[in-house]
């Protein structure tokens, strides 16, 4: 703590005073640069990240094949014995080329079956406007009929996963369908 002269009165004040206690001049105050780059700094950097949080955890919605993958998710699993034993591990999409339209969305999919044990199949939903009907998985073989829908089921799969545009986010699917419960 310095004395410095009042430039108003010229009575020895001390440096740290706002106001000379003699006159009542208001000293004015010098802005350290330093402090005000560093404050800006953080004021920019809170910003920045306030921002980013923002389009990071904003997700998107599910998009129109999402949403419909989501009702096969949901239709399949409430057809297990155990359905918390559902893991999906990839979906899949394809346009029907013989009926206008249609569309099928393949799960393939692991859980446990009526005896304790664990299956992998995929699963295929035909789809058509709002309507989603349950086709068969390439697992079924009680008849003749069952055997070539699921040899169709898995000609069907093996081409797709040629395809990586037909990917359907499995990691989106899964969220909603597990916010579903």
């Amino acid at each position: 703590m310095a004395l410095i002269k009042c430039p108003e009165c010229g009575k020895e004040i001390s440096d740290t005073v706002k106001r000379c206690p003699n006159c009542g001049y208001h000293k004015k105050i010098k802005f350290d640069k330093k402090k005000r780059i560093i404050g800006g700094g953080v004021v920019l950097f809170v910003i920045i990240a306030c921002i980013a949080i923002f389009i990071f955890t904003n997700e998107k919605p599910l998009n129109e094949l999402e949403q419909k993958a989501v009702k096969c998710v949901l239709d399949y699993k409430s057809m297990l014995k155990n359905p918390d034993s559902l893991q999906v591990h990839d979906i899949r999409w394809e346009e029907n080329e013989l009926v206008d339209g249609m569309i099928f969305i393949y799960l393939d999919t692991s859980g446990q079956n009526g005896f304790g044990g664990n299956t992998r199949d995929v699963a295929r939903y035909g789809i058509k406007g709002e309507e989603i009907t349950y086709q068969g998985s390439s697992d079924d073989d009680d008849s003749s009929w069952e055997e070539l829908i699921a040899e169709n089921i898995e000609e069907g799969w093996q081409e797709l996963q040629e395809n990586d545009n037909s990917v359907i986010s499995v990691e989106r699917v899964m969220k909603e369908v597990d916010s579903k419960k």
